[in-house]
Protein backbone atom coordinates (compact mmCIF):
# COMPACT_ATOMS: atom_id res chain seq x y z
CA UNK A 1 0.00 0.00 0.00
CA UNK A 2 2.78 2.42 0.94
CA UNK A 3 4.73 1.51 -2.21
CA UNK A 4 1.67 2.27 -4.37
CA UNK A 5 1.11 5.65 -2.68
CA UNK A 6 4.77 6.58 -3.14
CA UNK A 7 4.62 5.80 -6.87
CA UNK A 8 1.51 7.99 -7.26
CA UNK A 9 3.23 10.92 -5.49
CA UNK A 10 6.37 10.60 -7.60
CA UNK A 11 4.31 10.56 -10.78
CA UNK A 12 2.45 13.71 -9.72
CA UNK A 13 5.69 15.54 -8.94
CA UNK A 14 7.19 14.54 -12.29
CA UNK A 15 4.12 15.81 -14.15
CA UNK A 16 4.35 19.17 -12.41
CA UNK A 17 8.03 19.81 -13.20
CA UNK A 18 8.78 22.08 -16.16
CA UNK A 19 5.17 22.92 -16.97
CA UNK A 20 2.56 25.44 -15.97
CA UNK A 21 -1.08 26.18 -16.64
CA UNK A 22 -1.93 29.64 -17.94
CA UNK A 23 -5.14 31.61 -17.38
CA UNK A 24 -6.83 29.74 -20.23
CA UNK A 25 -5.91 26.37 -18.73
CA UNK A 26 -3.47 25.64 -21.55
CA UNK A 27 -0.36 23.89 -20.31
CA UNK A 28 3.00 25.07 -21.65
CA UNK A 29 6.49 23.94 -20.82
CA UNK A 30 9.08 26.37 -19.50
CA UNK A 31 11.11 25.90 -22.68
CA UNK A 32 8.20 27.01 -24.89
CA UNK A 33 7.18 30.06 -22.81
CA UNK A 34 7.74 33.28 -24.80
CA UNK A 35 10.36 35.67 -23.43
CA UNK A 36 9.12 38.86 -21.79
CA UNK A 37 8.97 41.87 -24.07
CA UNK A 38 8.05 45.54 -23.86
CA UNK A 39 6.10 47.64 -26.37
CA UNK A 40 7.77 50.88 -27.43
CA UNK A 41 7.03 53.52 -30.01
CA UNK A 42 9.91 54.43 -32.30
CA UNK A 43 10.13 56.81 -35.22
CA UNK A 44 11.04 55.30 -38.56
CA UNK A 45 11.46 57.14 -41.86
CA UNK A 46 8.61 56.78 -44.35
CA UNK A 47 8.53 58.76 -47.59
CA UNK A 48 11.26 61.04 -46.25
CA UNK A 49 9.35 61.94 -43.07
CA UNK A 50 9.15 60.52 -39.57
CA UNK A 51 6.38 58.04 -38.79
CA UNK A 52 5.51 56.40 -35.48
CA UNK A 53 5.76 52.62 -35.34
CA UNK A 54 5.14 50.20 -32.50
CA UNK A 55 7.96 47.73 -31.81
CA UNK A 56 8.61 44.96 -29.31
CA UNK A 57 11.94 44.98 -27.47
CA UNK A 58 13.27 42.49 -24.91
CA UNK A 59 12.16 43.33 -21.38
CA UNK A 60 14.76 45.58 -19.78
CA UNK A 61 15.08 48.48 -17.36
CA UNK A 62 16.95 50.42 -20.07
CA UNK A 63 13.87 50.76 -22.29
CA UNK A 64 14.96 54.03 -23.92
CA UNK A 65 18.28 52.51 -24.98
CA UNK A 66 16.43 49.44 -26.29
CA UNK A 67 14.11 51.69 -28.34
CA UNK A 68 17.08 53.31 -30.07
CA UNK A 69 18.62 49.88 -30.57
CA UNK A 70 15.42 48.79 -32.34
CA UNK A 71 16.13 51.53 -34.88
CA UNK A 72 19.64 50.22 -35.44
CA UNK A 73 21.49 52.91 -33.50
CA UNK A 74 24.60 51.96 -31.57
CA UNK A 75 24.27 53.79 -28.25
CA UNK A 76 27.50 54.64 -26.44
CA UNK A 77 25.81 56.29 -23.47
CA UNK A 78 22.33 57.41 -22.45
CA UNK A 79 21.25 59.15 -19.27
CA UNK A 80 17.93 60.78 -18.35
CA UNK A 81 17.85 63.48 -15.70
CA UNK A 82 15.42 66.34 -15.04
CA UNK A 83 13.52 65.82 -18.27
CA UNK A 84 16.64 65.80 -20.44
CA UNK A 85 17.96 62.69 -22.16
CA UNK A 86 21.67 62.97 -22.89
CA UNK A 87 22.69 60.51 -25.57
CA UNK A 88 25.90 59.70 -27.39
CA UNK A 89 25.83 57.46 -30.45
CA UNK A 90 28.60 55.32 -31.86
CA UNK A 91 28.82 57.56 -34.93
CA UNK A 92 27.62 61.10 -35.73
CA UNK A 93 23.96 61.03 -36.83
CA UNK A 94 22.60 62.60 -39.99
CA UNK A 95 20.02 65.35 -39.57
CA UNK A 96 17.20 62.89 -40.17
CA UNK A 97 18.70 60.31 -37.78
CA UNK A 98 19.00 62.99 -35.10
CA UNK A 99 15.30 63.77 -35.55
CA UNK A 100 14.52 60.06 -35.16
CA UNK A 101 16.41 60.00 -31.86
CA UNK A 102 14.70 63.16 -30.56
CA UNK A 103 11.18 62.02 -31.43
CA UNK A 104 11.74 58.48 -30.15
CA UNK A 105 13.19 59.54 -26.80
CA UNK A 106 10.59 62.27 -26.21
CA UNK A 107 7.90 59.60 -26.62
CA UNK A 108 8.80 58.64 -23.03
CA UNK A 109 6.94 60.75 -20.41
CA UNK A 110 10.16 61.38 -18.50
CA UNK A 111 11.87 63.06 -21.48
CA UNK A 112 11.08 66.60 -22.62
CA UNK A 113 14.25 67.33 -24.59
CA UNK A 114 17.33 65.54 -25.90
CA UNK A 115 20.96 66.58 -25.66
CA UNK A 116 22.72 65.13 -28.69
CA UNK A 117 25.56 66.11 -30.96
CA UNK A 118 26.35 69.22 -28.91
CA UNK A 119 22.77 70.54 -29.00
CA UNK A 120 19.71 70.30 -26.74
CA UNK A 121 16.59 69.79 -28.85
CA UNK A 122 12.83 69.41 -28.55
CA UNK A 123 10.43 68.03 -31.12
CA UNK A 124 9.68 71.54 -32.30
CA UNK A 125 13.36 71.97 -33.19
CA UNK A 126 13.08 68.89 -35.44
CA UNK A 127 9.63 69.71 -36.82
CA UNK A 128 10.99 69.95 -40.35
CA UNK A 129 11.36 66.16 -40.44
CA UNK A 130 7.85 65.29 -39.22
CA UNK A 131 4.48 65.64 -40.95
CA UNK A 132 2.14 68.26 -39.44
CA UNK A 133 -0.05 65.51 -37.93
CA UNK A 134 1.45 62.33 -36.47
CA UNK A 135 -0.81 59.50 -35.31
CA UNK A 136 0.95 57.27 -32.77
CA UNK A 137 -2.02 55.03 -32.03
CA UNK A 138 -3.93 53.26 -33.33
CA UNK A 139 -1.35 51.63 -35.56
CA UNK A 140 -2.20 50.33 -39.05
CA UNK A 141 -4.04 47.02 -38.79
CA UNK A 142 -5.14 47.44 -35.17
CA UNK A 143 -8.61 46.26 -34.20
CA UNK A 144 -10.47 49.09 -32.46
CA UNK A 145 -13.69 49.32 -30.50
CA UNK A 146 -15.78 52.28 -29.40
CA UNK A 147 -14.55 54.59 -28.04
CA UNK A 148 -11.32 54.49 -29.98
CA UNK A 149 -8.33 56.21 -28.41
CA UNK A 150 -6.32 58.33 -30.87
CA UNK A 151 -3.17 60.06 -29.75
CA UNK A 152 -0.02 61.56 -31.19
CA UNK A 153 1.41 64.98 -31.93
CA UNK A 154 0.58 67.84 -34.26
CA UNK A 155 1.68 71.26 -35.40
CA UNK A 156 -1.53 72.69 -36.84
CA UNK A 157 -2.88 76.20 -37.30
CA UNK A 158 -4.19 77.36 -33.92
CA UNK A 159 -3.44 73.80 -32.72
CA UNK A 160 -6.75 72.58 -34.19
CA UNK A 161 -7.46 69.75 -36.64
CA UNK A 162 -10.07 67.08 -37.37
CA UNK A 163 -10.37 63.30 -36.93
CA UNK A 164 -12.96 61.10 -38.65
CA UNK A 165 -13.73 57.42 -38.05
CA UNK A 166 -14.76 55.88 -41.38
CA UNK A 167 -16.12 52.36 -42.01
CA UNK A 168 -15.48 50.21 -45.09
CA UNK A 169 -18.58 51.61 -46.82
CA UNK A 170 -17.04 55.07 -46.64
CA UNK A 171 -19.51 56.21 -43.98
CA UNK A 172 -18.20 58.69 -41.41
CA UNK A 173 -19.37 57.13 -38.15
CA UNK A 174 -17.67 59.68 -35.87
CA UNK A 175 -16.13 63.12 -36.16
CA UNK A 176 -14.10 65.08 -33.64
CA UNK A 177 -12.45 68.49 -33.67
CA UNK A 178 -9.17 68.06 -31.81
CA UNK A 179 -7.01 70.68 -30.13
CA UNK A 180 -3.38 69.83 -29.45
CA UNK A 181 -1.48 71.30 -26.50
CA UNK A 182 0.18 73.78 -28.87
CA UNK A 183 0.34 74.66 -32.56
CA UNK A 184 1.09 77.35 -35.14
CA UNK A 185 4.80 76.58 -35.20
CA UNK A 186 4.99 74.69 -31.90
CA UNK A 187 4.45 70.92 -31.92
CA UNK A 188 1.99 69.79 -29.27
CA UNK A 189 0.46 66.50 -28.18
CA UNK A 190 -3.12 65.28 -28.29
CA UNK A 191 -4.97 62.33 -26.76
CA UNK A 192 -8.69 61.83 -27.40
CA UNK A 193 -11.27 59.04 -27.08
CA UNK A 194 -13.81 59.04 -29.90
CA UNK A 195 -17.04 57.01 -29.56
CA UNK A 196 -18.57 55.69 -32.77
CA UNK A 197 -21.74 53.79 -33.60
CA UNK A 198 -23.51 52.38 -36.61
CA UNK A 199 -20.25 51.29 -38.23
CA UNK A 200 -20.13 48.31 -40.57
CA UNK A 201 -17.82 45.81 -38.88
CA UNK A 202 -14.61 45.14 -40.72
CA UNK A 203 -12.01 47.27 -42.43
CA UNK A 204 -12.16 50.98 -41.77
CA UNK A 205 -9.84 53.89 -41.16
CA UNK A 206 -8.99 56.76 -38.87
CA UNK A 207 -8.57 59.93 -40.92
CA UNK A 208 -6.82 62.93 -39.39
CA UNK A 209 -6.62 66.18 -41.35
CA UNK A 210 -6.49 69.94 -41.12
CA UNK A 211 -8.98 72.29 -42.76
CA UNK A 212 -7.11 74.83 -44.87
CA UNK A 213 -7.50 78.35 -43.48
CA UNK A 214 -7.27 79.58 -47.07
CA UNK A 215 -10.04 77.64 -48.80
CA UNK A 216 -11.36 75.01 -46.38
CA UNK A 217 -9.88 72.08 -48.30
CA UNK A 218 -8.48 69.12 -46.42
CA UNK A 219 -4.72 69.29 -46.00
CA UNK A 220 -2.09 67.26 -44.15
CA UNK A 221 -4.30 64.16 -44.40
CA UNK A 222 -3.17 61.06 -42.47
CA UNK A 223 -5.10 57.83 -42.99
CA UNK A 224 -4.62 54.88 -40.62
CA UNK A 225 -6.28 51.64 -41.77
CA UNK A 226 -7.89 49.75 -38.87
CA UNK A 227 -10.44 47.02 -38.24
CA UNK A 228 -13.66 48.29 -36.65
CA UNK A 229 -15.12 45.87 -34.13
Amino acid sequence: MRRGLLLVLLAALAAGCGSSSGPSGETTTAASAPPESTKVVVYIVRDGKLAAERRLVPHTKAVARAALGALGFAVTSLAIDGGTATVELGSPPTDLERAQVVFTLTEFPSVEQVAIDGRTLTRTDEDLFAPPIVVVEPQPGDTVTSPVRVHGSADAFEATFQIDVVDHDGKVVAHRTVTATSGSGQRGSYDVSIPFEGAAAGEGKIVAYEDSAENGDRIHVVETPVVLS
